[in-house]
């Protein structure tokens, strides 16, 4: 294999990242002449941290670093850099999951269900329609300025392992970006082989879908099929680990448009507001937050798959006035929902 660093034995808990991405940033500032000591010290994280270490750190904190990063750097496309840095075994045991598997179709059909585990920030949707696949990247909340580094980064990742897994390169036919084209926007050509579309609804790679039967490079069927149990092993435990805020999101599903507060739902949860309140902060979100989830997903489903007016939808997540949702729905994604329809 490419990547001879063992898997870690545990992935990070829902809200937590991997030692491994702290100590990629680092080595990043330190090499452009920022002693990550520094940052990491403002930001609240230890500057010994190494890769053994067990106790991941928290997204808010890994946000807070990434935003004190481009600060003291000064450059923009930080993220493109950092994603570079991306090593299959940062991910794990998906990740010699991804290099055993038979092809990039099969490959694909691992991120689909496992890259949760391992990136509390970006997951990946795949839609196959020959002659196309698009992969479309999704952020489980508003990341604010984190945004576009957040993107980058995973874009860059993605074509960085591209390169370990695939024997030929693919070029990308299409490629969209969810923000405004950025300073460094000419760094995008050279890195993915495609002019890329700023300002789009979403972040999204699209290629020929002839490559789904592309063979990798270190294909193992017995490697990948225990790879994937173990995949699968862990999606259950994480699952397990923020089953609380899975709970909460159903609860709020079962009456779209009538949302109960956060006492109805503990009282649904057989605890109390204060144990509630607990249990989400452990996980690095508030009962708000997933209330701001649910109502963004909704809306952008029945803005994506139905002839709903804009009026109607605010009414079905929960607004009584469409002005109000029009003002949360640019919160959320930074469109109007008629920008975001068209």
């Amino acid at each position: 294999m490419a990547d001879s660093q063992e898997p870690k034995s545990t992935p990070s808990p829902p809200g937590s990242v991997p030692a491994s991405w702290i100590l990629h940033l680092g080595a990043l500032l330190d090499e452009k002449g920022f002693p990550s000591a520094t940052v990491f010290q403002r930001c609240g994280i230890d500057p010994d941290l190494s890769p053994e270490d067990e106790d991941p750190v928290g997204l808010a904190q890994f946000a807070s670093l990434v935003t004190e990063a481009l600060d003291v750097t000064g450059d923009s496309g930080l993220g493109l850099e950092y994603g570079l840095r991306g090593r299959i075994s940062d991910f794990g045991i998906l990740g010699y999951a991804l290099l055993s598997a038979k092809d990039l179709g099969q490959a694909i059909e691992l991120v689909s269900r496992y890259y949760e585990i391992f990136d509390p920030v970006i997951s990946f949707e795949f839609e196959i329609a020959p002659p196309n696949v698009c992969a479309r990247a999704v952020a489980s909340a508003a990341l604010g300025r984190f945004e576009i580094f957040a993107h980058e980064a995973t874009l860059a990742c993605t074509a960085a392992v591209a390169r370990v897994l695939l024997e030929e390169p693919i070029v990308p036919t299409r490629l969209t970006l969810c923000y405004p084209e950025p300073p460094h926007s000419q760094r995008y050509a050279a890195l993915f082989g495609c002019q890329p579309e700023f300002g789009a609804a979403y972040t999204s790679i699209e290629f020929e879908s002839r490559h789904l039967s592309a063979p990798l490079q270190f294909s193992n069927k017995e490697i990948a099929e225990i790879c994937r149990q173990q995949c699968e092993r862990w999606l259950h435990t994480i699952r397990d680990q923020g089953g609380v805020i899975f709970k909460v999101k159903e609860e709020l599903l079962k009456t779209p448009g009538r949302f109960p507060s956060m006492d109805a739902v503990s009282v649904n949860l057989g605890m109390s507001v204060r144990s509630l309140r607990r249990k989400l902060r452990e996980h690095d979100v508030t009962y708000q937050e997933l209330l701001d989830q649910v109502r963004r997903d909704l809306a952008i489903d029945y803005l994506k798959n139905s002839l709903l007016t804009v009026e109607q939808i605010a009414q079905l997540v929960g607004y009584g006035e469409a002005a109000s949702f029009r003002k949360a729905f640019r919160r959320w994604s930074g469109k109007a929902p008629g920008e975001f329809r068209s």
